[in-house]
């Protein structure tokens, strides 16, 4: 390709362009000379039509109507009785010019007469049968012609043809005293035939002429075509390009201009692709330090526009990880987990805001709150399945929270300035210690359309919130975890539950009693365990706190 863009002295488009409108022009010409052509023959006719009306008009004018009228109601005509008609002059004579006197029988228009009776036309002369009707003699569209003339009383021009000539005739009906048609003229061009086949033959030579003319056009649109195919190809691969298709590609051989065109064209496309390929891949490591989806929280397209001090306060639950990881794990154990935790969360619709020594921190807008559980669930599920047999507790806090940019143009980075991710992360290691899977604040629980239908769950208790001067019920979930530790944390509920509400009360002894029981039947409950001592250091007291609570933040 770069060989031929190198080759010099290429066609130019224009140029062939300009060499193939000769031929339309050519073709133009014909065809004007067509339609000249059919004028004129046109007019030829019309002529010819008036020339034959009025020379019966003239025939009519010396003719002794009454002799025709009786001999046109004799029953039976002879070639005698249609002598006795008194016409002052033939046809022969009446038509001879005066000016030229050369011209032979069959040059001169020939007029002749027919009865009209009983509905019947019949032949005045004796060349034809007199006694039959004409329709048994002529053609069809004769005798059509000759009574359209009788109907309508008026002349009718006919050009047909009698099986071995054409012939020009008019038809001009004969009234006779009593204002009814009695008879009919013809005038028939018998002459006009060899001037006729002399248009005939010049038409023929210009038909050959244009068919010829369209043959040669024929042949430089092919070229054109050939020639400008090309280019369809060309401005098609640039549609395409624009349209994001990068592996477009276009091949035109030779050495034309089109074909250099094509060549930087696709030299053009490869670049393009390559710095896209370049693009989409920078792209790509950048989002895996930086979402994208961060930015849609401002309500920004793109990283483009951000600014350092912009921010927003937006409604969202904030998921936090914690993996069970001590500093002597490696980065690969690390990642390991990490490869099907991030997608469990990007595929419900939350944001990885920050990766940890810790574990994870994710967001889940407003309208992707319903499936911040579910991420939790598959998280914790999918690590239980993990051969390292590491735990995964998760923890997950709702509610208002300001998300903004901090730092110079130079370095910037975007930070949540809110106490939702620290209470996040303090339920996360509260979870570690209570040896649960998942805990979840009761606002976010409530902002979950189906939890309490869908969910296995129970009440692990009260946190007090020292910031807010409030309390949080706290929810801690099954699913996810092994099938044993969830039947039998299903199984002793209700004891823990009333165990919860009576230290809650500050009914001591009486919670004590019901967590005993929960740990008689599951002995790994740590919950329950952590309740026991709470319960044990209150009597031991002989006293509790005010605020009655699992956990103080």
């Amino acid at each position: 390709m770069r060989q031929q863009e190198g080759k010099k002295g290429g066609a130019q488009v224009w140029t062939v362009m300009v060499l193939v409108m000769i031929p339309f022009l050519a073709a133009g010409y014909v065809l004007l000379f067509e339609i000249t052509d059919r004028h004129l023959e046109q007019s030829y006719e019309n002529i010819s039509a008036v020339q034959l009306s009025r020379a019966n008009r003239d025939f009519l004018f010396q003719m002794d109507l009454d002799q025709f009228e009786a001999c046109r109601l004799q029953p039976y005509h002879t070639e005698e009785r249609r002598q006795r008609m008194e016409i002052v002059r033939s046809p022969e004579e009446y038509f001879r010019n005066g000016e030229d006197n050369t011209y032979t029988n069959r040059e001169r228009p020939c007029i002749r007469q027919y009865f009209y009776k009983d509905g019947e036309i019949y032949s005045a002369e004796s060349e034809y049968t007199m006694n039959l009707p004409v329709k048994y003699q002529f053609p069809h569209e004769k005798t059509e012609a000759m009574m359209l003339a009788i109907q309508e009383e008026k002349d009718v021009f006919l050009s047909y043809n009698d099986g071995l000539e054409d012939w020009y005739s008019s038809f001009t009906p004969m009234k006779g005293k009593g204002g009814y048609v009695i008879g009919l003229l013809e005038a028939s061009a018998e002459n006009q035939r060899g001037r006729f086949e002399q248009i005939l033959n010049r038409k023929e030579l210009k038909r050959r002429i244009a068919l010829a003319s369209l043959g040669l056009l024929a042949v430089v649109l092919l070229v054109m075509w050939m020639n400008m195919r090309p280019l369809s190809r060309l401005k098609a691969a640039i549609l395409a390009l624009t349209d994001g298709r990068l592996d477009t590609r276009v091949y035109v051989g030779g050495n034309s201009e089109i074909a250099g065109i094509a060549a930087a064209f696709n030299r053009i496309a490869e670049n393009a692709e390559g710095q896209v390929h370049r693009t989409e891949s920078f792209q790509k490591k950048y989002e895996a330090f930086l979402p994208r989806e961060i930015f849609g929280l401002f309500g920004k397209n793109g990283i483009e526009k951000i600014r350092p001090g912009d921010e927003k306060q937006v409604q969202a639950a904030v998921l936090a990880l914690g993996g069970g990881e001590n500093q002597e794990h490696s980065f690969k154990r690390r990642n390991r987990r990490l490869e099907y935790q991030i997608p469990v969360i990007k595929a419900n619709g939350g944001i990885v805001f920050r990766l940890t020594s810790s574990g994870i921190e994710a967001i889940f807008p407003q309208r992707e709150r319903q499936g911040i559980l579910l991420a939790a669930v598959l998280a914790v599920q999918n690590t239980f399945q993990d051969s390292d047999g590491q735990r995964l507790h998760a923890a997950i806090r709702a509610g208002p929270m300001r998300i903004g940019i901090m730092g110079s143009e130079k370095r910037c980075m975007v930070a949540v300035t809110d106490r939702q991710k620290s209470l996040a992360w303090s339920l996360e290691r509260l979870a570690e210690e209570c040896g649960s899977g998942i805990l979840i604040t009761g606002q976010a629980a409530r902002e979950i359309p189906d939890f309490y239908e869908t969910y296995h769950y129970r009440l692990l208790g009260w946190v007090y919130l020292s910031s807010q001067k409030s309390m949080e019920w706290i929810y801690e979930v099954f699913d996810g975890e092994p099938e044993e530790s969830r039947r039998k944390k299903t199984f002793t509920r209700n004891d823990f539950e009333a165990g919860v509400r009576a230290f809650c009360v500050g009914e001591i002894p009486n919670a004590r009693r019901h967590f005993i029981r929960v740990i008689d039947h599951h002995r790994e409950d740590r919950a329950a365990g952590k309740y026991i001592c709470l319960c044990e250091a209150y009597m031991e007291k002989g006293q509790a706190p005010k605020e009655l609570c699992l956990e103080r933040y």
